[in-house]
C-alpha cells in the first residue's frame, strides 16, 4: 500500500527473482525498508547521506533542516532559522558542515556538529532552489528563482559570481574537477559556465520543455538532464581538446597517486598548541602540505582551511609543495594552529 514494510495480502515476503533474498533475514533483504524518518511535519523535498554515510540531512516544507543518523534514525540536530520551505540541503566534502537553500531567498551554511549557523548568503531575490559545495569545499553554487545561479566563498559568504539565465533556475552543481558548473533552467536550456571566469561555455537547448535538473558523469565528460518534457538527455561535455587535456591530467595524477604509494613513509608528529599529539601520520615525502591539512583536519575535528602548519618557525602555506620539498623528514614536529 505504499508503506515501508507493509505488502499485500497474499504477496510473497521478499522477490523471487534472481533468489537474491533467499535464506536472507528479513531486515537485511533487498528493498526492505529499514528505516522510516517522521520528525519533519511537512513534505519533504530532499534527503541525502553524509560523506561518511553516518549520517542523514533533510530539507522540508516545515522550513528546517534535520540531521539524523543513518544507522538509527534519531535526530540528532533541527536547524532552524529559515523562515519558508527548505528546498534542498547537503553536506560539505569533509562532513564538517550543512548548506541549505530555501523559498527564503537565503541560502545558510550550518557547524554539523552543533548546529550552528555560521554564513547566511542573501544576495538572491527570489526563492532559491537548490545549493550545494564544491568538490573542495572553498566554494558554493546556489540555483533560484531570481533566474540566476550564484558562486560564493564557503568561508566568507562572498558572492563571487553570478550567471543568468532567462527563466528560473531549478538546479546547479558543480564538475567534479570544480572547474565548471552545470545548471538546468526552465528556460528550456543547460548551461555549462567556467567556474572561475563565469563564462558559459555551452548552451544546451535540445529540450521542448523545463528543465528540472542536470548533473555532471564523474569523470566530468557527460552531463544527464531531467525534463519536463518527459525525457532525460545525456549530453557529451567536452570538446576534444578538453577530453584530450583530461585524459593527460587523469594519467598524470595516477602516476603521481603511484608514487606517493610506493614511497617510504616518514616518522613524524603533529602536535597541537594544547600539546596534544595527534594519530602518527602516514604519508611520504610526495605528499603535499594539502594532504596533510586534510589529516590534520580529520583527526582534529575542523575543517582544512581552519588548520595553519608551522615547522620550525616557518609556516607551511604553499599546499601545492611536497613535505620533502618544506623540509618535513623523520623525526621532525609539526605544529598545528587554528586560523
Amino acid at each position: 500500500m505504499g508503506i515501508c514494510g507493509s505488502k499485500p495480502a497474499g504477496e510473497p515476503n521478499e522477490p523471487t527473482a534472481s533468489g537474491v533474498n533467499e535464506g536472507v533475514p528479513p531486515d537485511d533483504r533487498v528493498g526492505q525498508c529499514v528505516l522510516t524518518l517522521k520528525e519533519h511535519s511537512g513534505p519533504v523535498w530532499w534527503a541525502s547521506f553524509s560523506p561518511d554515510g553516518a549520517k542523514i540531512v533533510s530539507a522540508s516544507y516545515d522550513t528546517t533542516v534535520r540531521v539524523c543518523s543513518a544507522a538509527t534514525g534519531e535526530c540528532e540536530l533541527t536547524l532552524e532559522g529559515h523562515s519558508s520551505t527548505v528546498k534542498s540541503a547537503c553536506f560539505s566534502p569533509d562532513g564538517a558542515r550543512i548548506v541549505s537553500a530555501s523559498f527564503d531567498e537565503t541560502v545558510r551554511v550550518w557547524n554539523a556538529a552543533t548546529g550552528a549557523c555560521e554564513l547566511t548568503l542573501e544576495e538572491h531575490s527570489s526563492g532559491v532552489r537548490s545549493a550545494c559545495f564544491s568538490p573542495d569545499g572553498a566554494r558554493i553554487v546556489s540555483a533560484s528563482h531570481d533566474r540566476t545561479v550564484r558562486v560564493w566563498s564557503a568561508a566568507t559568504g562572498e558572492c563571487e559570481l553570478t550567471l543568468e539565465h532567462s527563466h528560473w533556475v531549478r538546479s546547479a552543481c558543480f564538475s567534479p574537477d570544480g572547474a565548471r558548473i552545470v545548471s538546468a533552467s526552465t528556460d528550456r536550456t543547460v548551461r555549462v559556465w567556467n567556474a572561475a571566469t563565469g563564462e558559459c561555455e555551452l548552451t544546451l537547448k535540445e529540450h521542448s520543455d523545463a528543465v528540472y535538473s542536470a548533473c555532471f558523469s564523474p569523470d566530468g565528460a557527460r552531463i544527464v538532464s531531467a525534463s519536463a518534457d518527459r525525457t532525460v538527455r545525456v549530453w557529451n561535455a567536452l570538446t576534444p581538446e578538453q577530453a584530450a587535456k583530461a585524459a593527460k591530467a587523469a594519467e598524470a595524477e595516477e602516476m603521481t597517486k603511484a608514487a606517493k604509494d610506493a614511497a617510504p613513509t616518514i616518522a613524524f608528529s603533529v602536535i597541537e598548541l594544547t600539546g596534544k599529539e595527534l594519530p602518527t601520520t602516514t604519508l611520504s615525502a610526495l605528499h603535499t602540505v594539502g594532504e596533510l591539512k586534510q589529516e590534520v583536519a580529520a583527526a582534529s575535528g575542523r575543517r582544512a582551511e581552519q588548520v595553519r602548519l608551522v615547522l620550525k618557525g616557518e609556516v607551511l602555506d604553499d599546499e601545492s609543495k611536497t613535505l620533502g620539498e618544506c623540509g618535513v623528514e623523520a623525526g621532525s614536529q609539526v605544529n598545528a594552529v587554528s586560523q
